[in-house]
């Protein structure tokens, strides 16, 4: 196994550990603030946060979306897109695996959202590798 392929299943196991054990646990009163991220891997990127709190930002220009698009018989396709202001990064991927489809249904206004995409090489549409979804008290609600 290449090093650079190693250190990124070493990169992406520590932020979905680090996500897991926000999402599986949770303390009388406990908060947490999870404004978008986007992080570079060798091939792909991990994006996500709290869609509450990524609404409630004061940078009026990063966004997280995720939708689904029915076509007919079949044709169910989920997109996700992120763009982050500070370092004009603009990330998108879409899947048509059902159960990724029912997962981005899921999805509610305060969600914590983290997925990973490839880079969509050679004119490629980038796919959706995979997603965590997770709802909890420690997730700031959405505000108007």
């Amino acid at each position: 196994m290449k090093i650079g392929k190693y250190r990124n299943l070493v990169t992406i196991a520590v932020i979905l550990a680090g996500f897991l054990l926000c999402s599986s646990r949770s303390y009388a009163g406990e908060k947490s603030i999870n404004n978008l991220f986007i992080v570079p891997l060798d091939g792909s990127f991990i994006f996500g946060g709290s869609l509450a709190d990524i609404r409630n930002s004061p940078n009026t220009s990063d966004y997280l979306t995720c939708e689904t698009d029915y076509a007919g018989p079949g044709k169910l396709t989920a997109y996700c897109n992120a763009y982050q202001g500070s370092s004009q990064t603009h990330i998108s991927c879409q899947s048509t695996d059902p159960q990724f489809v029912q997962i981005v249904m899921s999805i509610k206004n305060d969600s914590y959202i983290i997925l990973d995409t490839n880079l969509g090489v050679n004119g490629a549409t980038p796919t959706c590798n995979w997603i965590g979804v997770s709802h909890g008290s420690v997730y700031s609600p959405k505000q108007p």
